[in-house]
């Protein structure tokens, strides 16, 4: 037997709101506004994605929705990641709770930019504290944003 790998992907990620598949699609959303998704996704790199100037990107996902039922949002925080891995970390926070929410639609988030060296000692950071160390930016932002935060 052949296997369609369509039908595979559809079976195996038929909900874009799952944890694991909103990761994968917050790395491609901010690899598209940066210009170096590259054709496919690298699998345990230290990082998730490099600009061309050379800048080292981990991106953290997180959503007030989640794939299970849930009558309460989601509590609102993020992974943080080895701090000599990257320069700088993306927090990629999908807004939208409705029922018929997209999270292919990059309107629907909103990110954070901080240099990795901003989140020495941290192993998880809260939404919370995100607003106060830096500004929410829409997707079309974060090329200027990324260009400001490192210099590059």
């Amino acid at each position: 037997m052949r296997v369609d790998y369509d039908a595979f992907l559809r079976w195996a990620y038929p909900n874009p709101m799952g944890n694991l598949v909103r990761g994968h699609l917050a790395e491609y959303l901010v690899g598209q506004a940066l210009g170096c998704a590259g054709a496919q996704r690298a699998e345990w790199e230290p990082h998730d994605l490099v600009t061309d100037t050379g800048v080292r990107i981990e991106v953290k996902a997180a959503g007030k929705r989640q794939a299970w039922v849930s009558h309460n949002p989601s509590p609102s925080g993020f992974g943080v990641g080895a701090p000599d891995a990257s320069d700088l970390h993306v927090f990629a926070w999908h807004t939208d709770i409705k029922d018929d929410a997209d999270p292919t639609d990059s309107d629907e988030w909103r990110f954070f930019v901080l240099p990795t060296a901003q989140l020495s000692g941290r192993r998880s950071i809260r939404l919370s504290v995100l607003r106060t160390l830096t500004d929410e930016v829409s997707w079309e932002m974060l090329p200027a944003v990324v260009r400001a935060a490192t210099d590059k």
